[in-house]
């Protein structure tokens, strides 16, 4: 969790960054924004800080070294001295973000690059990056008393909740990336991808988050895709064991490959096919979890809806199955035809 009851805003410059594409060109601030005002203060922080509730942790791609990474130079230089880097390195990273906007469905926005001071991140205190884009903005009506009446007025702004694609770097752990968050409420791939990879240039940080998030999703891929290719296993069987698998990850607070893969597949060439399936991927994403971590919660919840406990039947039923596999049958009748029997003791 974050933590940002101490925190304050040192420094904000806000840009104006169009598609590269477009031609929309870029406009660049000459002063920093003033935010002494306690109440403004108050409110940019509560919308700077709203995407990352649930934080999920990122840090810098890396190949042998951040040379090369313009957004780890740039973060670096403002940590090492925030009052005489910031204007100049604000207006390289308005830059990088043109430079990355170049397909027509990107939208231009307002860029705040903002430097805040004492940002805790589970026990660690530190200085932070921000930066976020708005793209949107809402009409806000505004009544004003007169003499005899009230006058209404339509006025854009943004709610404090509202933004659009969000960044916060904490000046930690640098030796490694640093410790980023990242957050993209548009939902669209295309926005994800140049705000992530082209202009962040982000992987998953090593942390239990996303030993957990890896653990979970290739366990669904090895039920639902590797392992009905090499066992003749029915739909019913497959979310049993997806089922088993959530309840593990909800039940425990360590995560053991051995003990999971026995505790879950049981049966001996099960186990073997699922860790090589692990192995693979390793070999061919470059990022697997570890034998042993501590499952998060967070990356539990968010990953619950892989564990899909719903059977199809054609066009005609939807079976959800929670519990006991033993009570529900599958079996082909006389003419061909596919059926399930369930067995229940009370109606509800």
């Amino acid at each position: 969790m974050l933590d940002f009851s101490n925190t304050s805003i040192r420094l904000m410059q806000v840009h104006r960054v169009g598609n590269k594409f477009e031609n929309q060109g870029l406009r660049l601030s000459v002063d920093f924004t003033d935010t002494t005002d306690e109440r403004v203060q108050e409110s940019l922080i509560k919308l700077f800080f709203s995407p990352f509730k649930n934080p999920e942790y990122f840090q810098f791609a890396n190949d042998a070294t951040f040379d090369n990474h313009p957004m780890y130079r740039y973060s670096t230089e403002i940590f090492s001295a925030p009052g005489e880097q910031m204007k100049k390195q604000g207006e390289f990273i308005a830059n990088l973000l043109y430079d990355v906007s170049e397909h027509p469905s990107i939208k231009p926005g307002d860029l705040c690059v903002v430097y805040f001071g004492h940002v805790g991140s589970d026990g660690r205190h530190s200085d932070a990056l921000g930066i976020y884009k708005i793209e949107h903005l809402d009409t806000f009506l505004k009544f004003a008393q007169e003499p005899e009446s009230y006058t209404v007025t339509a006025l854009e702004g943004l709610g404090l909740d509202k933004l659009d694609k969000a960044c916060l770097i904490l000046n930690q752990d640098p030796e490694t990336g640093y410790k980023v968050c990242c957050a993209d409420r548009s939902g669209r791939v295309q926005d994800a991808m140049y705000w992530k990879d082209d202009f962040l240039a982000l992987v998953p940080r090593a942390d239990d988050y996303h030993f957990t998030e890896q653990a979970v999703n290739l366990t669904k891929d090895f039920v639902t895709k590797q392992l009905s290719e090499e066992y003749e296993i029915s739909k019913a069987d497959q979310i049993a064991l997806l089922n088993r698998s959530a309840e593990y990850f909800k039940s425990q607070d360590h995560f053991n490959e051995d003990e999971f893969a026995q505790n879950i597949f049981q049966d001996p060439g099960v186990i073997d096919s699922f860790q090589r399936f692990v192995n693979k991927n390793e070999e061919e994403n470059g990022f697997s979890f570890t034998e042993d971590f501590d499952i998060s919660e967070a990356a539990v919840k968010k990953n619950s809806k892989v564990f899909k406990s719903v059977l199809k039947l054609d066009k005609n039923f939807h079976i959800y199955i929670h519990g006991n596999r033993n009570m529900i049958e599958r079996g082909t009748d006389e003419n061909g035809k596919k059926f399930y029997k369930l067995y229940y003791d009370v109606e509800i």
